[in-house]
């Protein structure tokens, strides 16, 4: 079954993506829940949580925490992830990419592309089962531990009153000196989730709505900004909406015969990999026909055809030895009763007056 919102999901969406903030309702200690108003991070945010990643990786450098290459090491030394688990993920990916490539062929029948979306989301959970082993052991490392506190920085700032609209701490000491550690540790995971933008399923399904294309198309007609405010300062989940736009705008405008079915563009998967094997054949039949031109006509140039074209700007010009013009060997020849003389000369005669000196 392809994805599906309720026109009221959509909308919630939308006015999230649009307005770059999100309400929540966040469960602290008591059970209760708070509201809270959080919004995407800005470009000065990040250059500060930048700094904090560099002070926290420092401190779990001098606290001796073991760097992800280090953790990484220690890991297969235990047998926890071997070489043998690298090789099964490996497999099983090569595996998905040939199931991908039946997925790009089966436009005919729903069901089947249904089978073959569950096979495939199957190896993918099988996929993050082994690396999770891996992974539970990576968390213990300074970069993990450096890469927590910038991200909560990052949701210190980004983090408001949704009645006042005001910072909901006073300052960075408020925050981590909060006494509800199970609300800050909730809100934390929640903004983890927001700042690395909306499911792809969920933003592709926008980008091809009705609700939405009639903003995006109007935009591109009319030169008016999407989001109110300057490409440079767009959230993940912004340009992440245009890039999709873009691509199902070039969906929509090809041509008939080579264009998908609605039904394999309402499906994610079954249209990348039908837009795969499309771009796979236009790029074999690009290289065909070039390699049926070079056969042809090899590699030559204009110079090996004699047809070059010399203005008298070029340096060249004066060294070249130029033949007849067609007007000139056809009155050499005698073919012709044309009275003409090569281009930029004149042609005097002994009939015309004009030509004569001092006359004219």
């Amino acid at each position: 079954m392809a994805f599906e919102l309720s026109y009221e999901e959509m909308d919630g969406y939308l006015q999230q993506v649009c307005s770059g903030e999100k309400l929540l309702f966040v469960e602290d200690t008591n059970g209760e829940e708070v509201p809270v108003l959080v919004k995407y991070a800005t470009a000065e945010d990040y250059q500060v949580a930048e700094l904090e990643y560099r002070r926290a990786l420092k401190e779990a450098s001098d606290a001796d925490l073991p760097t992800l290459v280090e953790m990484t090491k220690l890991i297969k030394s235990r047998g926890i992830f071997t070489d043998a688990d690298e090789e099964k993920v490996a497999k099983i990916k090569r595996r998905i990419e040939g199931q991908k490539a039946v997925l790009a062929k089966t436009t005919r029948v729903p069901a089947r592309r249904d089978r073959l979306k569950n096979i495939i989301s199957n190896m993918e959970s099988e996929i993050e089962a082994i690396l999770m082993k891996r992974e539970i052991g990576l968390e213990l490392t300074q970069e993990r531990k450096a890469t927590e506190v910038k991200f909560l920085y990052l949701t210190y700032k980004g983090t408001f009153d949704p009645y006042t609209r005001e910072p909901y701490w006073s300052d960075y000491e408020s925050f981590n000196n909060e006494a509800d550690f199970i609300f800050r540790k909730k809100l934390f995971i929640e903004y983890i989730f927001l700042i690395h933008g909306l499911k792809q399923e969920v933003i592709r399904y926008l980008a091809r709505s009705n609700l939405w294309r009639i903003r995006y198309v109007t935009s591109t007609k009319t030169g008016e900004s999407l989001f109110g405010r300057p490409v440079s300062q767009y959230n993940v989940d912004q340009l992440t909406l245009l890039y999709w736009s873009h691509f199902y705008q070039s969906v929509y405008e090809m041509m008939p015969d080579e264009r998908p079915s609605d039904g394999i563009i309402e499906d994610d998967q079954a249209l990348d990999a039908y837009m795969t094997d499309w771009q796979a054949d236009r790029n074999r039949d690009a290289a065909a026909s070039k390699a049926k031109s070079n056969k042809q006509y090899g590699q030559s140039s204009a110079w090996d055809h004699g047809e070059t074209l010399v203005m008298k700007s070029n340096p060249m010009h004066q060294d070249i030895e130029y033949s007849d013009t067609l007007a000139e060997m056809a009155i050499h020849s005698g073919e012709s009763n044309v009275d003409a003389a090569p281009i930029g000369k004149s042609k005097k005669s002994k009939n015309n007056p004009l030509a004569k000196k001092g006359k004219g």
